[in-house]
């Protein structure tokens, strides 16, 4: 005879309910020998879905992003401006700019190899006794080498760009980009690296903005041909002219039929409050000459913080930016579905709406192609963007979009966790994309100010994942571990994880054995994390 206990846990996405049979070990006398009869299922259960129908507006459970993720680990200090990139094998690298025990500003910087799951000790890049700030960065593909332009205060000069290399993350060289003391402020570093040629081929190029004055400003180009050593100016966008160059970005892509292009972009206007264009500028000869300028799109108000990315297959680019109409603040976005004639064919700018109306401020857009971290020049996929938005409190929104410009914008979506705070006064965050699996998802970070003072924080998608057993308490294995169900787990979507039952022991007579999983696997297998929460 046989005693069922259908200890069944629910699931979301149809992968996961987990069934054991409870079996009454009967000893026949006669022979000495046990037996044991599995029972049969009759068809897998229908899953059962978890949260809303769609993402949650809190950025909760069920918004289909991991809870945030630690990575500063500074205390009583504030760590606001970060950026991240992704590295070789899908490593990813965030930098920031944080409070310093030897006085000041620095530079900090750290690693996660489990997909932004932990991280490392940070460490300073410089370490210099002066402010260092606005860190932007970059990372080789080939060979993994890293690279960090950010803003140094020398004292008795204005900011100087510097930018930081290293092949380990521990050991940094900095080098100053213009040698020349400057005679006003240098800011705003963008920096690139080529990513379709092998190492030691390759070039790196800073972008950065030159404030003459307040009505004065330049946008600078600078390279090197040598992985960061030494640097020589390509672009002088301004030059003696009294007009507005400020906030430039970078993005390289390599184009059908193996062309390099580099593109720049930057707001312009006549002076500090009438900068209303968005304005593009290109290399195809590894920044020895430049094309343009040209107009992307001329607004009626003032623009700033443009951001471009590059789809890697060539076909396409995106150039997202923020509109301030007085005290209201939108963003904009323009696309160019042939980037061989940038000088025309953007589309009209378009407005994002995160909530279906312009009611909220929002502000400081990043966008970014799927491919980071890769020398891959086939990948399309899609654009990612991400922007800070105040209503109904500070949090960042999330849509994507092909590459290809099929289709458009999805529903956006808060990926900030309840209470998360982002920074408004640092609204600078960090966008890359990582390929886990097949398939290709955003990765952030940002200033959150949820606790006495700001850290950085990481969030990608995924889901929140529970297994389960009935009854409750028995062991189940997860990624070679025992846990006690119910196990509480976070997994970034993408990311794969073995699931097995095991056969247990009730008592002297009695033990439990696997009957069958809701996706009809067998008693091991490997399930794929999605962006759903769900109940195993």
């Amino acid at each position: 005879m046989k005693e069922t206990s259908s200890y069944v846990s629910r699931a979301n996405g149809g992968i996961g309910i987990f069934a054991v049979t409870m079996f009454l070990m009967l000893f026949a006398s006669t022979f000495g020998l046990g037996w044991i009869s599995l029972g049969a299922v009759a068809g897998a259960p229908t899953p059962e879905a978890l949260g809303d129908a769609g993402p949650d507006p809190t950025g909760g459970p069920g918004s289909g992003w991991i809870p945030d993720q630690l990575v500063s680990h500074s205390l009583g200090v504030d760590s606001w401006n970060c950026d991240i990139a992704t590295g070789p094998g899908g490593s990813l690298h965030v930098v920031w700019q944080g409070n310093a025990s030897i006085g000041g500003w620095q530079i900090f910087y750290s690693t996660s190899s489990d997909n932004g799951m932990t991280w490392s000790a940070q460490r300073g890049v410089a370490g210099s006794p002066d402010d260092e700030t606005n860190p932007s960065i970059a990372i080789n593909p080939d060979d993994g080498r890293m690279y960090v332009a950010y803003e140094r205060w020398v004292a008795g000069n204005d900011a100087e760009i510097f930018v930081a290399w290293s092949d380990d993350g521990v050991s940094w060289n900095n080098v100053i980009v213009d040698p020349f003391p400057a005679l006003a402020p240098q800011v705003n570093p963008s920096i690139t690296v080529e990513h379709n040629w092998a190492s030691p081929g390759y070039y790196v190029y800073v972008t950065f903005g030159f404030e003459i004055t307040a009505d004065n400003q330049n946008v600078y180009v600078y390279r090197s041909p040598d992985r960061g050593a030494s640097w020589t100016q390509m672009l002088d966008r301004g030059g003696l002219d009294a007009n507005v160059y400020l906030a430039p970005d970078m993005v390289y892509q390599e184009g059908p039929g193996g062309v390099s292009r580099l593109f720049v972009v930057y707001a312009q206007g006549t002076d500090l409050f009438d900068t209303t264009s968005i304005v593009i500028e290109w290399s195809l000869d590894f920044g020895g000459t430049w094309d343009g300028p040209s107009f992307v799109a001329n607004e009626s108000a003032v623009v700033e913080a443009p951001s471009i990315a590059a789809s890697r297959d060539g076909d396409s680019l995106i150039i997202a930016w923020q509109r301030n109409i007085g005290t209201d603040y939108d963003i904009r976005y323009s696309l160019n579905g042939d980037p061989t004639a940038p000088g025309t064919g953007w589309s009209a700018a378009i407005t994002c709406s995160p909530t279906g109306s312009n009611d909220a401020n929002d502000l400081a857009p990043e966008v970014v192609a799927d491919g980071e971290g890769t020398m891959n020049t086939t990948i399309g996929g899609n654009y990612h963007l991400i922007w800070t938005s105040d209503s109904p409190q500070y949090t960042l929104n999330y849509s994507s979009r092909r590459t290809d410009l099929t289709g458009g914008f999805g529903l956006s979506v808060d990926v900030t966790d309840v209470g998360g705070d982002p920074s408004r006064s640092y609204p600078v965050k960090g966008l890359t994309t990582q390929q886990r699996g097949s398939d290709w998802h955003a990765g952030l970070v940002y200033s959150s100010g949820r606790a006495v003072r700001y850290d950085i924080f990481y969030t990608t998608p995924g889901s929140r994942v529970t297994v389960d057993t009935d009854p409750a308490g028995l062991d189940v294995e997860v990624d070679f571990m025992i846990h006690t169900a119910p196990a509480n787990f976070v997994w970034p979507a993408g990311t794969q994880h073995l699931l097995n039952a095991l056969t247990q022991a009730l008592g002297p007579t009695q033990r439990y054995v696997f009957d069958y999983w809701s996706d009809a696997g067998p008693d091991s297998h490997v399930v794929t994390a999605t962006d759903v929460d769900t109940i195993y």
